[in-house]
């Protein structure tokens, strides 16, 4: 007997993962296929530069496409793919506008902390509707969860430590939001994360008083900057976070680098 292999694809976490795997259990290996690497956005494009692909992202076409209207085009067709196929459609959801909207509002929002509450009273929905509409987010890969570091589950997933959430591209960013362009910050620090989340989705975050952390994975704890001189409380975090957890190493992730501040710049970052 002949063996046969099936490849199937799609943009939908729950329905790939979850349910084919029911039917085909013991059966089937699930990879996920991501946007391009910084790496692998150069061997599409060895013109392209770090601040174009911080802008418009890894979407294999939208690298390949020379002109920007093109660009904002098709980044605008998959955002809205995204929303009407994965999350409208499958789960037959009648109130689009609210959906587009929060969409829009945690993507262009990206790395800000969030909670159930606030958003709802925003959008005028239960916590319990939004907590729904964010897991078919996540499930259509449009955002990625980055909750509070702690050992403890309980206090990670509490309702008091407000977890944060970032654009599965950058190019999702830009299509969203119109001050974006200015927003290098932002860039900066959605462009880490999707960098180390080829490596884990083991990615929490930490904060207490001032102090913070943007990134903590694997034993390290990473802090990123876009700013020309590195702010104190970017040391701070980092000092502070290695004081109360042994054991981690730590790295900052900054625009420009020197002898004197012991930084990584984000294109090595990116490139490692």
């Amino acid at each position: 007997d002949k063996k046969i292999r099936f490849i199937v694809s799609g943009s939908n976490a729950s329905l790939l993962s979850k349910e084919l795997s029911t039917l085909l259990t013991g059966r089937n290996i699930t990879f996920q296929v991501r946007t391009l690497s910084f790496p692998e956005f150069l061997d599409f494009n060895s013109q392209g530069s770090i601040d174009e692909f911080l802008t418009f992202g890894g979407f294999p076409e939208v690298v390949l496409e020379k002109d920007e209207t093109r660009k904002k085009i098709l980044l605008q067709q998959y955002f809205e793919d995204i929303i009407n196929k994965d999350i409208i459609s499958r789960h037959r959801i009648r109130n689009i506008n609210l959906v587009f909207s929060l969409c829009r509002f945690l993507i262009e929002n990206s790395g800000g902390k969030t909670s159930l509450n606030r958003l709802g009273r925003t959008f005028g929905i239960s916590d319990d509707s939004v907590s729904t509409y964010i897991s078919y987010m996540i499930d259509s890969y449009l955002i990625i969860k980055v909750p509070f570091f702690s050992y403890s589950l309980k206090k990670k997933h509490s309702v008091t430590t407000q977890p944060k959430y970032y654009a599965s591209d950058n190019g999702l960013i830009y299509i969203t939001s119109l001050r974006f362009s200015g927003d290098t910050g932002k860039k900066y620090e959605n462009a880490a994360l999707l960098k180390i989340y080829e490596e884990t989705d083991d990615i929490s975050y930490w904060s207490e008083g001032k102090s913070e952390v943007d990134f903590v994975y694997d034993k390290k704890a990473v802090n990123v900057t876009s700013s020309e001189k590195i702010p104190e409380r970017e040391f701070k975090g980092l000092n502070d976070f290695s004081k109360k957890h042994k054991g981690f190493s730590t790295m900052l992730v900054a625009r420009k680098t020197d002898d004197s501040n012991n930084a990584v710049s984000l294109k090595e970052f990116l490139e490692s």
